[in-house]
């Protein structure tokens, strides 16, 4: 019987490995047992929901706000374009910078060319968060990606070496000490 060969051999490997004691990866996961519990409960509580009760499931999770930045950034972009950007701008305000950042990455290109069109709405979701967190998670965004984003859409006057234009196409805010004009 072939199957008799291979029970020998997995019994005779258990039992060495059984002589031997506890493995040093059974320890180790029964120590990370109890620091993972509450993530792998969130986790597997997600999984099981789809679209929008998915999305309310995860924000009527008091920890919420510390469990999100801790999602992989992929399930969480995989999320809001399930449920829509404009229904998840409660969960972008609680994604971390480097989320927010892979959410450009994966979105705000077309080919090798950014895509400013399609930045704007997740800029525009994640200041519905408050100036405080826009500025925080800018500022930890790649700035040449901000750069080409808004290079698309702002003209920068510097009034020390120009005359301010005529007339603009858009609203202009000028710099409080009045050397540039911004549009």
């Amino acid at each position: 019987h072939a199957s008799s060969g291979a029970d020998a051999a997995w019994r005779s490997r258990y039992a060495a490995t059984a002589a031997a004691g506890p493995s040093v990866l059974w320890k180790r996961s029964i120590d990370m047992a109890d620091d993972i519990i509450a993530l792998s409960r969130f986790r597997a509580a997600l999984a099981r929901a789809r679209g929008t009760r998915r999305l309310d499931e995860l924000l009527a999770d008091p920890q919420a706000p510390a469990l999100v930045p801790t999602l992989p950034a992929l399930d969480v972009f995989y999320l809001i374009q399930e449920v829509g950007l404009e229904a998840s701008s409660e969960l972008v305000a609680m994604v971390s910078p480097e989320q927010f950042q892979a959410f450009l990455d994966l979105d705000a290109w077309q080919g090798l060319a950014p895509a400013p069109e399609r930045a704007w709405p997740w800029l525009a979701a994640l200041s519905e968060a408050g100036f405080e967190r826009l500025i925080f998670v800018l500022d930890h965004v790649d700035l040449e990606m901000l750069t080409l984003l808004l290079s698309a859409e702002v003209r920068v006057y510097d009034m020390t070496q120009e005359e301010e234009p005529e007339s603009l196409d858009n609203a202009a805010w000028q710099s409080p000490d009045r050397f540039f004009l911004v549009e």
